[in-house]
């Protein structure tokens, strides 16, 4: 008998074994740099990667895709590549790869599919196809609005935002989508992304003071979570608006606070404005004395480009303070530098040394129609351009400005034309200073003021003869507040306050409406695996931070569904949407949770946290049915963990 027992224990032990070996197969045999990059597409911290890292990751996402056989795995391994090519400029292959990995999805409605049709509308803005561009930014649009996908809607509208900003001749039109993702703030790079673009919508047209209320806000935000790359980023564009709007203090004060910096790129996006802003606000020695400190400990590969942008800035400089003789002698030896680089006549530099030749000679009193051709030739050049937003800006309200003085006014008439068109159909409150309006305001001011008086001695007179009723009144007030505190405290009664979601009782108040109706209400129970493992091996006070993640997702997820915490650490989510709704997202729920990796040991397969699910749907007609439904959601949650780890039973 023993020995019988011990063979079947032998046959068992070996089957294991074999099912064992054959997971750690398909586990070593699984995409890991796909799903690397695809988390970090997620996580948005792709957008931090350098040109070789993108072309290093393109070759191994190459190499495992021949080693892939799982559809979901080629889907996913195209949608990379298309990414990483989007990032490199190569929008048409991009393309290629995305309707690739559409081609092998089987539900349009999917997360993947919705990530694939926001990036081939931003490839289309990119490659200029405005009814392709709008034919899958359409797709997207209904199928997260569909499932109420709040997250999702939210980056669809700032990646579509971006492709409108980048590559649209109406940036404006992107204004509402990017106001919705402010709104909602539902991660903290579209909010802060979403606030970059519209600074870069209301520089290019002249709303100066409403792009430092953007900036000042995403700032805030950068501070708060510690982005340091963005903040440094947030404060460029900062100075760089205040010296637009003519705050030339505010603008050194911003600007000086990001030394020490060694970035070859400074020169172009906003040393000009900085050394410009001494000299207007502490005068021409001081910033020129600023200017030489800071070249002599800048450290670049390229002499020539440095001796380019420092006589460059020199020569703005002179023009601007008169020094006509020493602004002639630096322009020649620009254009000594300019010439002797083939390389640098192949950028955008032209566009500089063009404005500053044209400033000279200007400052030395010629003014003839040639020189007007070659101003409005200039601006046509500038606005086709793809430099710095701020530098573009820059360029184009000086020689605006130039031209004015020449009493070229068609240009100055153009420039300010093309803002106002740019906002006829969107509304945008004027900043700007109205004499007239002051005046009206100031005579309904002494009338306003007039009317109070007389109020004045009228409440005096019936403050003498009705003091017993505004005894009366004040106790009315007390009973009034009295009463507020008490729904206050019942308030708080019914809100979990580790995970801020309902208790199990509230949840019963809250489904009273639907009780006796023919709503089709979902039941979600959804547990995170092993939980009680976790708490011995990591502690109690990790395990509410854990808690309190798995709340805020399951919210996230479920933005229309009422959320409850019941017997510690089970989650019951009723929400009001159809059954194929909620399982998506309950798919979309356990791939965010999985993506958070967070560090488990006690999981020896995947090493995180991980959750599971249950889904019973159907009608309540009284509190007793509530209790069925929960209680089968709960039976299908334990027959999804007994399949595995990250599961959902229906």
């Amino acid at each position: 008998m023993k020995i019988k027992y011990l063979k079947g224990s032998i046959k068992i032990m070996t089957a294991l074994l074999c099912l064992c070996f054959v997971f750690i197969l398909i586990e070593w045999n699984r995409p890991t740099v796909t799903k690397e990059v695809v988390n970090q597409i997620d996580h948005f911290s792709i957008y931090l990667w350098e040109e070789n890292q993108v072309e290093e990751y393109k070759s191994k996402i190459l190499a495992e895709l021949s080693q892939m056989t799982r559809r979901s795995d080629l889907q996913k391994g195209f949608y990379a590549l298309g990414f990483l090519e989007a990032l490199d400029g190569n929008f048409e292959e991009s393309t290629q790869y995305y309707l690739k990995a559409l081609s092998i999805g089987e539900d349009s409605s999917s997360t993947i599919c919705i990530n694939l049709y926001k990036e081939l509308a931003y490839n289309a803005l990119a490659l200029n196809d405005e009814v392709s561009a709008k034919y899958y930014f359409e797709l997207a649009e209904k199928n997260v609005s569909k499932f109420y996908m709040t997250k999702l809607k939210s980056s669809l509208y700032r990646r579509f935002s971006q492709g409108i900003v980048d590559f649209s001749s109406n940036p404006q039109s992107s204004i509402p989508l990017l106001e919705f993702v402010i709104d909602k703030n539902v991660n903290e790079y579209d909010y802060l992304e979403a606030h970059r673009l519209l600074t870069n919508v209301y520089l290019l047209s002249g709303y100066y003071e409403k792009s430092i209320m953007y900036l000042l806000d995403a700032y805030r935000v950068s501070v708060w979570n510690d982005y340091k790359i963005i903040q440094e980023e947030v404060s460029i564009k900062l100075g760089q608006a205040y010296f637009l709007n003519g705050d030339y203090e505010q603008a050194i004060s911003i600007l000086e606070s990001l030394f020490p910096r060694n970035k070859k790129d400074d020169f172009i996006s906003y040393i000009p404005q900085l050394v410009e802003s001494y000299r207007v606000v502490q005068g021409y020695d001081k910033a020129i004395e600023f200017l030489n400190d800071y070249v002599s400990q800048l450290s670049v590969e390229s002499s020539e480009w440095l001796d380019f942008w420092y006589t460059w800035i020199r020569a703005s400089l002179a023009i601007n303070e008169g020094k006509v003789a020493e602004a002639n002698d630096l322009i020649q030896h620009l254009d000594k530098v300019y010439t002797s680089n083939e390389e640098f006549q192949e950028t955008t530099l032209y566009l500089w040394k063009e404005k500053v030749e044209l400033d000279y000679l200007v400052q030395t009193g010629i003014r003839n129609q040639e020189i007007a051709d070659r101003y409005d030739q200039l601006y046509k050049e500038i606005v086709d351009s793809e430099i710095y937003v701020t530098a573009k800006v820059n360029l184009l309200e000086q020689v605006v400005k130039q031209s004015i003085e020449i009493n070229n006014y068609e240009l100055g008439y153009q420039y300010l034309n093309e803002r106002l068109c740019n906002f006829k159909s969107t509304d945008i409150k004027n900043d700007s200073f109205n004499i007239s309006e002051f005046y009206e305001m100031t005579l309904d001011q002494i009338k306003q003021n007039q009317i109070m008086m007389k109020l004045i001695v009228s409440i005096i007179g019936t403050l003498l003869v009705g003091g017993v009723g505004v005894l009366i009144f004040i106790i009315f007030k007390k009973q009034s507040r009295i009463k507020a505190l008490s729904n206050e405290i019942k308030a708080k009664q019914d809100v979990d306050t580790l995970t801020n979601t309902l208790t199990k009782e509230a949840l019963y108040d809250c489904l009273e409406v639907h009780m006796g109706q023919d709503d089709l209400l979902n039941f979600m129970v959804i547990n995170i695996d092993d939980f009680k493992r976790y708490n011995e091996v990591y502690g109690y006070l990790t395990g509410d931070k854990v808690l309190q993640k798995l709340a805020q997702l399951i919210k996230t997820t479920f933005p229309e569904a009422y959320v409850a915490r019941h017997a510690g650490h089970h989650f019951i989510v009723v929400s009001p949407n159809n059954r194929s709704a909620c399982l998506l997202k309950l798919e979309y729920l356990l791939e965010k949770m999985y993506d958070e990796n967070i560090e488990n040991t006690s999981n020896l397969v995947d090493g995180r946290v991980m959750i599971s699910a249950g889904l019973s749907t159907g009608k309540v007609l009284t509190k007793l049915q509530v209790d069925q439904h929960i209680n089968d959601a709960t039976y299908k949650l334990e027959l999804s963990k007994k399949r595995g780890s990250n599961k959902v039973t229906v």
